[in-house]
């Protein structure tokens, strides 16, 4: 009896069986202009986060302030 409870614990954390995989997921195919907009939308979400948290009164360290007006994505 307790062979047989033994068995059955061993089969479920160690399966001797086939594992069953997933398919692997091909990349994402997406033409220019959903691409675009996808960026779009980020730089939109980026820009009011940035208000919000400015009305916040956070403070941002003016190195970092320097090189967001430069154009860096920081």
């Amino acid at each position: 009896m307790t062979f047989g409870v033994l068995q059955r614990v061993k089969e479920h954390f160690w399966p001797t069986g086939q594992k069953e995989t997933q398919a692997p997921m091909g990349p994402a195919h997406f033409n220019d202009s959903e691409i675009a907009s996808l960026r779009q939308q980020l730089k939109a979400n980026s820009d009011s986060a940035l208000k919000i948290r400015a009305a916040r009164g956070h403070k941002v360290n003016p190195r970092i302030l320097a090189a967001r007006k430069a154009g860096a994505n920081v």
